[in-house]
């Protein structure tokens, strides 16, 4: 038997089930009452009906507007990107932008202004470990004289100007935006497959572009010091350590956390 609800929006006639044949008489769709009231029917040619049965059906619709950065923040998020960009270009060189803390702060900030759950949840992903990390062997640095993993060195190097060592303190407060920022935007589940793709070829350009100075540990690692054979295999594991033990497990917390968009424009 159709459904009652398209038959009667088809203007069909419909008839009970053979087996109640004695007990009800066909129905037919009923129009509604000629109006001069607009509301009525809507303003569509044929009338609603209500007794057929309930389909849902997924709607998308614009986040609210307690779902997206304030637009104060989003503008710091942007002056801070264009100031923070220049210094760091003169600092350090256009080659600098390979790490990929600095590649977070860039792709942050753009999430930010456009309210983009997927460059967020990407960014915290490949951020908010690393950079509790990277405070934490900071302040052993700081209070006890060592390093516990390293990379923090140029942060007590006297001849870098003090300026953009401050600028490099971005990696204490990253992590609490890219969480709040989640909070807001929620999780998008595809951040983990996102950042991992972005990971391979910023790997590979690390370990051609500027060997020298080991960005992203490309050439050593970051616990012995020392190379895993040639190129090809020593970037393969660091890409799977990474992946795997840093971000696959950022990406179960965050998906526990935190609840996943609830509209496509909430990943755009």
């Amino acid at each position: 038997m159709p459904d009652p609800g398209e038959a009667c929006l088809a203007g069909y006639k419909l008839r009970a089930p053979s087996h109640r044949l004695n007990q009800t008489r066909s129905v037919r769709a009923i129009p509604a009452p000629k109006s001069n009231h607009r509301h009525a029917s809507l303003g569509f040619r044929r009338p609603f009906c209500y007794d057929g049965r309930f389909r849902s059906h997924k709607m998308y619709t614009s986040p609210a507007p307690g779902e997206k950065i304030p637009d104060w923040f989003r503008w710091v998020a942007l002056l801070w990107l264009a100031v923070w960009f220049a210094a760091y270009w003169h600092a350090w060189g256009l080659a600098n932008f390979l790490h990929l803390c600095d590649i977070a702060v860039i792709l942050t900030c753009i999430g930010l202004f456009t309210n983009n759950a997927l460059l967020v949840s990407s960014q915290a992903i490949s951020s908010v470990l690393i950079d509790l990390v990277w405070t934490l062997d900071v302040t052993a640095r700081f209070f006890f004289g060592h390093h516990l993993i390293g990379g923090t060195e140029y942060l007590f190097n006297a001849a870098t100007p003090l300026w953009a060592r401050l600028l490099s303190l971005f990696h204490i407060v990253l992590p609490f935006i890219l969480l709040w920022s989640l909070a807001r935007l929620r999780y998008d589940r595809r951040g983990w497959k996102l950042q991992s793709a972005i990971l391979l070829p910023v790997l590979i350009a690390s370990r051609f572009v500027t060997p020298e100075q080991n960005l992203n540990f490309a050439v050593k690692d970051p616990f012995l010091h020392r190379s895993y054979g040639p190129a090809p295999t020593h970037l393969a594991i660091t890409y799977l350590f990474l992946v795997f033990v840093v971000y696959f497990p950022s990406h179960v917390l965050f998906s526990r956390l935190f609840q996943p968009p609830t509209s496509r424009n909430d990943s755009r």
